[in-house]
């Protein structure tokens, strides 16, 4: 599913997330979740800022600064995606590879 994901694939993004989320067949990856609903959010999809919201809002403050930091050091303008979490229409959030 990952190639497929990084071609570009939705139902493989979806898959992807799903796998990272909960853990099937990878560790729990609340980053590589978050990280694949940017992604997929930037490739159009409209289903995917609620799935951020929902996930961020899963998270202890604790978790959710970790999640940031890791973002950070892939690319991500935190600020963008604090936007993009706090807003009603998905806006690109930067860095979509």
């Amino acid at each position: 599913y990952l190639q497929g994901a990084k071609g570009g694939n939705a139902a493989a993004t979806n898959a992807v997330i799903q796998m990272y989320e909960n853990g099937q067949g990878t560790p729990v990856d609340h980053t590589e979740a978050i990280y694949w609903l940017l992604r997929s959010s930037n490739r159009g999809d409209k289903n995917a800022q609620a799935e951020a919201r929902r996930l961020r809002a899963s998270m202890s403050d604790k978790e959710w600064k970790a999640v940031r930091k890791k973002l950070r050091e892939r690319g991500f303008d935190l600020k963008k995606v604090d936007i993009f979490l706090r807003a009603d229409s998905a806006q690109v959030v930067g860095k979509a590879d």
